[in-house]
């Protein structure tokens, strides 16, 4: 967990945001949680690039900008981002790009819209014969296969669920961003203008073209209605998952554009991610600034390049809330086959976000009850509920007791047949919104069993964990299988030493796993950091 307080080391930082102009720099910034120093002295003298740091949520981030435009550019700042970071495993490449106004044929994509894609294509890249180009090369992932959480990650976010409580978060960030500065405040519907494929910008006799079009006059009966544009109000921006197209050639030209689109499922044009993906695994986050065609501006650049950096923090949020609350769901179903299908994933809806000691209590008895319910041994379920429910009951004034903005208890009760670690977390956001301070929390209580060693002995490899969790006024119960092992396992040792070699070398042979969990809860994960 970050510290407020602390000003970390370099070798700490694992997260990376690289953009390509100033006002895209200037954005992401601006949604720092706190702010660090730029590491002066730490800085590798082989390192050019230039840096700012500081935290998201729970992550230390590395902010650079580039010194150009151009996938050579953003390769070279991607590789020597890791000398002065050597740490870091994953980058976002945040900023403005070119969207396509209909990526499906029910789908439209609006200017303030954000595109997500973990998969690019080298537009620019082929042949150019006297009469046509021929594109060369294939859609490639920006993601190694290392990152199966983030892929889940964003299978979720495109679930409607999902998708509108991310597209809340983003809307939040955007709006702490528009009052924070005039430059990033909606330019308005009546500037979102979408002409259609076969009308030209007409450019004046000036040797420097004019680009906007009320100015220069292009015909108005060519603009194209969107129906998210007719509404009343102002529109609600979207997330596009999708491919995207990245190359050293600005993209003009509304035939191109569509004919990409239409063999490719492109959603979007910027020049950056496929140099970023040579040097490390990363995704692509853009806000839609134009539409990719003859009639590009800047009007809508420095909202647009807002709307990308609000997308980046929610994402980096959503990332970590992922893999706490999320993780223990998907590992449920890869276990299932092995252990007689023991598992159950349950959402209710709670009718408070208030805290209510005596509501939590009574969510961690119905979270047992329901893991009673899937336990196919007596012996278990004998041993089992009783033990965890004494600690509930005696856990009580603990419980009630939990008010700082974040609080832990932990309890472990030793039975004939192994250990109970019973677990309880409340962490309290606090945000400020229409210049009134807000707080969310959010709960979590965790139950784990583990076998005794003499039941290890005896083939018995699988313990049971279920947990709770409250955030956003929904209950998530989740309940699954956990693989126990001893806690002198070597799992652990090589894992405490830093061995990595020798940790590798056990998942091979399938002799460990990042699911391995001791008397205490403590995962393989857990130790290493």
């Amino acid at each position: 967990m970050a510290s407020a307080n602390r000003r970390p080391e370099p070798l700490e930082f694992r997260r990376a945001i690289i953009c390509a102009l100033p006002r895209e720099f200037d954005a992401v910034e601006a949604l720092f949680d706190k702010h660090y120093n730029n590491f002066p002295t730490n800085k590798h003298r082989g390192d050019p690039n230039f840096y700012r740091t500081g935290r998201i949520g729970t992550d230390y981030i590395v902010l650079t900008c580039l010194a150009e435009i151009g996938k050579g550019t953003a390769a070279s700042a991607a590789s020597t981002l890791r000398i002065s970071f050597p740490n870091i495993d994953f980058a976002l490449v945040v900023g403005i790009c070119g969207g396509v106004p209909f990526p499906t044929t029910n789908t439209e994509l609006i200017l303030g819209d954000v595109i997500i894609s973990h998969q690019v294509v080298k537009f620019d890249f082929g042949r150019q014969y006297p009469d046509r180009f021929e594109q060369k090369g294939s859609i490639f992932d920006t993601l190694d296969r290392s990152h199966k959480d983030i892929r889940c990650l964003l299978s979720g976010l495109q679930t409607r669920r999902e998708q509108e409580q991310f597209q809340e978060m983003h809307t939040r960030y955007l709006q702490i961003l528009e009052e924070a500065n005039p430059i990033w405040r909606y330019p308005g519907v009546d500037r979102d203008q979408l002409f259609a494929p076969s009308c030209q910008h007409v450019h004046p006799r000036a040797s420097k073209p004019d680009n906007d079009c009320d100015r220069v006059g292009c015909p108005r009966e060519e603009l194209i209605t969107r129906q998210r544009l007719t509404l009343q109000g102002r529109p609600k921006h979207l997330i596009h998952i999708g491919p995207i197209a990245s190359g050293d050639t600005v993209m003009e030209s509304a035939t191109h554009r569509h004919i990409l689109a239409r063999e490719k499922g492109i959603v979007g044009f910027e020049m950056e991610g496929a140099g970023v993906c040579n040097s490390i695994s990363c995704l692509i986050i853009k806000g839609a600034c134009d539409y990719a065609d003859s009639h590009k501006n800047k009007i809508w650049q420095d909202y647009a390049a807002a709307s990308g950096a609000a997308c980046a923090k929610a994402l980096l949020e959503y990332i970590s809330e992922f893999k706490i609350e999320y993780g223990a769901y998907i590992y449920s179903h890869t276990l299932q086959g092995h252990t007689g299908g023991m598992s159950a994933n349950i959402i209710s809806r709670s009718t408070t976000d208030s805290y209510d000691p005596n509501q939590y209590i009574q969510s961690a008895e119905e979270s047992l009850r329901r893991l009673e319910g899937s336990i196919p041994s007596a012996v278990m379920r004998r041993v089992l509920i009783p033990a965890a429910s004494d600690l509930i009951e005696r856990s009580r004034s603990e419980i009630r007791n939990l008010r700082g903005t974040r609080t832990a208890c932990s309890k472990t009760r030793e039975t004939m047949f192994g250990t109970i670690v019973f677990e309880t977390q409340i962490t309290k956001h606090q945000i400020i919104l229409d210049d009134e301070e807000k707080s969310r929390t959010k709960r979590k209580t965790t139950f784990i069993f583990h076998p005794a060693r003499w039941l290890l002995w005896l083939g018995v490899r699988y313990g049971l964990k279920t947990m709770a969790t409250n955030h956003n006024s929904t209950w998530r119960y989740t309940i699954q299988p956990v693989r126990a092992v001893p806690d002198d396992s070597l799992i652990f040792s090589f894992c405490e030493r830093g061995n990595v070699d020798a940790v590798r070398e056990l998942f091979t042979r399938r002799q460990a796993s990042v699911y391995d969990v001791d008397t205490e809860g403590w995962t393989p994960l857990h130790v290493s950091v």
